[in-house]
């Protein structure tokens, strides 16, 4: 995953505490209708306070889309 790959980056780069989650954006996409009467929908989970802190959000589907023209 995309997102475990920059921890040590950022770790490198002074940064100590960094939390990771998981966002389910399913019922929010544009494309819903195409999915089906009943999309799998996976639970999102934030461990970690994010109030008043930086954010990075990383799009696996990008990630995914970048290998995929790799190859």
């Amino acid at each position: 995953m995309l997102a475990e790959r920059l921890v040590p980056l950022l770790q490198r780069a002074g940064h100590e505490h960094i939390g990771r989650g998981v966002l389910d954006i399913t019922l929010y996409r544009d494309d819903l209708s195409e999915i089906g009467p009943r999309p799998m929908v996976r639970p999102t989970r934030i461990d970690v306070d994010i109030n008043a802190r930086p954010l990075i959000l990383v799009d696996d589907v990008l990630f995914t889309a970048a290998l995929c023209a790799l190859v």
